[in-house]
């Protein structure tokens, strides 16, 4: 999936945070571009807790849309 547009963008990282491994969550993830697009996901609630613990400067961009529990 080419990432030229912010909708590819955000259905990849959605897909590698909510179903790859670390391996590929490291591999493919981009900080910056991760806190970018972060409010913008839409990943499981525990997966978006996950993150925000091990990353707090997601934190303060907690308008990402969360799944229902």
């Amino acid at each position: 999936m080419p990432l030229s547009t912010r909708g590819n963008v955000k259905l990849a990282y959605q897909a590698i945070i909510s179903e790859g491994t670390v391996e590929q969550q490291c591999r493919y993830l981009n900080k910056a571009l991760l806190t970018s697009v972060w409010p913008h996901l839409s990943v499981p609630a525990q997966a978006a807790r996950q993150w925000q613990e091990r990353f707090p400067e997601l934190r303060g961009n907690l308008r990402a849309k969360l799944a229902a529990c």
